[in-house]
């Protein structure tokens, strides 16, 4: 090969095929970021509408039993009754007028079969009604002394405000209630209903791949889908009772999975474990929003939503947490495509030069 073809097959190749070469990363590059992009705003929009999703079936669950508890609550039969029940341990079994309290109790537990029970806690006698039974003298109980009672009072309007153990079943339920008065705003008591753990429980996702929270306003976890990771999670912390105290029923198998209670930002404590306490921060600011965090050792994204109703009242938030996996292997598949095809391409670029470096030669010959 002469000199100046040999310049001419080192000029082509330092002035247009490494440039290329160069170019061509640089676009894979650039293609790469937008692409991944892409893939990662698409994953969070899904994960957002199933987070989406179990809010309006919660919404849904919650307006519902709002309205038979609104109608229990302020129930005109009710108020005459008990503004007139002023004896403590009085035997009312035989009252016409309490039987049909009774049986308005059982009624609702019989055509809702998502309700334990409807109740009442009256101010006047200290007594708790519900079905079938009343709790009071004979059980050294006091409505008015339970700390429930007190916060329950402090509100006007009927709201969902707690999910924890019941004092004389141990059953888990969740709680609709709201305050009772009679003539000239007398207070009467608290009035409600007790809605099954389990009943909640199935209006969650059933995927034991994902998960979905419902935390409440200062930030404990109410509830965890069934069947999800979050037995995994490490907490020495039992659920608590009506009063705040640690519950005697914790070692149930159906509260195992619960961790009622429990602080999020708590959740950080398990080695595995990591992120909440960033989204506790971050969901204070933002209402809504998307965070990453490390989950019984597995990354997962995590979608959340206020849960927020008038009836009954509630400033909760869902949250809906999938795993992280499936967007890596896509990036990563995304990388892999994106670097064979580089190298294809600069591949040929090579074998294109040497062709023609090679013909160069065979025309000076």
């Amino acid at each position: 090969m002469s000199t100046s073809n040999k310049m001419t097959s080192n000029s082509v190749l330092n002035k247009i095929i490494i440039p290329a070469i160069l170019v061509l990363f640089v676009l894979l590059i650039v293609l790469y970021g937008h692409i991944s992009s892409l893939y990662r705003d698409n994953f969070k929009a899904q994960v957002a509408a199933k987070a989406q999703v179990e809010q309006l079936k919660l919404a849904g669950f919650w307006s519902g039993y709002g309205q038979l508890a609104k109608q229990f609550i302020h129930s005109p039969h009710n108020i005459q009754w008990f503004s007139q029940h002023t004896e403590r341990g009085k035997d009312v079994s035989d009252d016409p007028k309490y039987r049909l309290i009774n049986q308005s109790m059982n009624t609702l537990s019989e055509q809702a079969p998502s309700i334990w029970s409807a109740f009442f806690a009256t101010e006047q006698t200290g007594e708790y009604f519900y079905n079938d039974r009343i709790v009071g003298e004979k059980d050294n109980y006091f409505t008015y002394k339970r700390p429930w009672y007190k916060e329950d009072v402090k509100r006007q309007s009927v709201g969902l405000v707690r999910t924890t153990v019941d004092y004389t079943t141990g059953r888990v339920s969740s709680v609709i209630s709201g305050v009772v008065r009679g003539p000239e705003g007398k207070l009467l008591g608290v009035a409600g209903l007790d809605i099954k753990w389990q009943a909640l429980a199935g209006q969650l996702n059933q995927n034991e791949n994902e998960l979905t929270l419902i935390v409440s306003d200062d930030n404990k976890l109410v509830m965890a889908s069934p069947g999800s990771v979050l037995q995994h999670i490490r907490i020495t912390t039992p659920p608590i009772d009506y009063d705040g105290n640690p519950s005697k029923e914790s070692q149930k198998p159906e509260l195992t999975a619960a961790k009622i209670h429990h602080p999020l930002k708590d959740f950080d404590s398990d080695a595995k474990t990591t992120g909440f306490a960033d989204w506790v921060a971050k969901k204070r600011e933002q209402p809504a929003g998307y965070v990453e965090v490390t989950y019984a050792g597995d990354n997962y994204a995590l979608s959340y939503l206020p849960l927020s109703l008038e009836l009954p009242e509630v400033q909760w938030a869902i949250a809906y947490l999938t795993p992280l996996k499936p967007l890596k292997q896509q990036i990563l598949s995304l990388q892999i495509k994106l670097v064979l095809f580089g190298l294809f391409f600069a591949l040929m670029l090579l074998v294109m030069f040497g062709f023609y470096a090679k013909s160069s030669k065979s025309k000076t010959v």
